[in-house]
């Protein structure tokens, strides 16, 4: 795509303030540098859209050009999807996109960077969709963003179809930290299984928070194998059944250990998130 961009598409999504005008542009809609990347991106997805392709998948590297005291170049990379999850099949049946998807594929991106923590925490911004896209976060540092675009933003570009983007700096998320070997063990892993009751607002980030501070560092890993909500019972509330997997490496655990491990995580999760056990 261009680097100049129409400011009415920036307008729309509440990406104008610092835009940079153009002294001789050359067309009336080309008139300021781009200060996102996703305008060029959700036309061209609009042209495909409008060609009767209904399953769209694009991204863009490119500079981003930001006016304050002096013109800032930002390096990024975007991307945009609609439509079907999969591609057309037998094997699975149809659905269509939603948050996880696209989280999944920054995740992926992410994970060629090695193993530094990538969180993601709620968004409010105006050209985001409350309740289904997030800030993304290395070491507390905000690197973008993932999510749904907000409906009124497509409506406003006659895209009449739900789209999941997310935009990265790419200058940061090309650092990367040398990987440090660390000894395997040699004895055997102990799984736990837990299930808590937690108000529907608590996200699995701020759980997973919670856990990793209060196991220490005989927690190997965790994974969540089941979500549940009763809205008879236990309206406004979720369940999370968690599987927290315990290693050593210089010796097998025992129910002596692991025990009091388990139970400060139960604490923790209770004193600080509400959360309280599932019978």
């Amino acid at each position: 795509n261009y680097s100049f961009v129409d400011i009415k598409q920036l307008a729309a999504m509440f990406q104008d303030e610092y835009a940079l005008p153009l002294a001789n542009p050359l067309s009336g809609d080309l008139g300021v540098l781009r200060t996102t990347l996703l305008p060029g991106l959700l036309s061209a997805m609009n042209r495909n859209l409008r060609r009767q392709h209904s399953r769209v998948r694009l991204f863009e590297t490119g500079l981003v050009f930001l006016q304050s005291e002096s013109l800032l170049e930002v390096p990024r990379i975007a991307a945009v999807a609609c439509g079907p999850a999969l591609p057309e099949q037998w094997s699975a049946d149809s659905r269509g996109m939603d948050y996880f998807d696209i989280k999944g594929e920054v995740e992926r991106l992410l994970a060629l960077r090695g193993c530094d923590e990538v969180n993601f925490e709620r968004l409010h911004a105006p050209w985001a969709h409350p309740g289904a896209s997030a800030s993304v976060l290395i070491d507390e540092q905000c690197i973008g963003w993932c999510g749904a675009v907000h409906p009124q933003v497509l409506k406003s570009l006659d895209i009449d179809c739900e789209v999941f983007a997310f935009e990265l700096d790419l200058e940061l998320i090309q650092r990367r930290q040398v990987q440090i070997a660390r000894p395997y063990s040699k004895f055997p892993s102990i799984r736990r299984d837990i299930a808590i009751w937690l108000p529907e607002q608590t996200t699995y980030a701020e759980v997973r928070a919670c856990i990793l501070e209060s196991a220490g560092e005989l927690l190997q890993n965790l994974v969540v194998f089941d979500v549940y909500h009763d809205q008879k019972s236990k309206k406004g509330y979720k369940s999370l059944a968690i599987g927290l997997i315990l290693q050593n490496v210089s010796s097998t655990l025992t129910d002596n250990v692991t025990d009091p491990v388990i139970q400060q995580v139960i604490s923790n999760l209770h004193s600080k998130l509400s959360a309280e056990l599932r019978g």
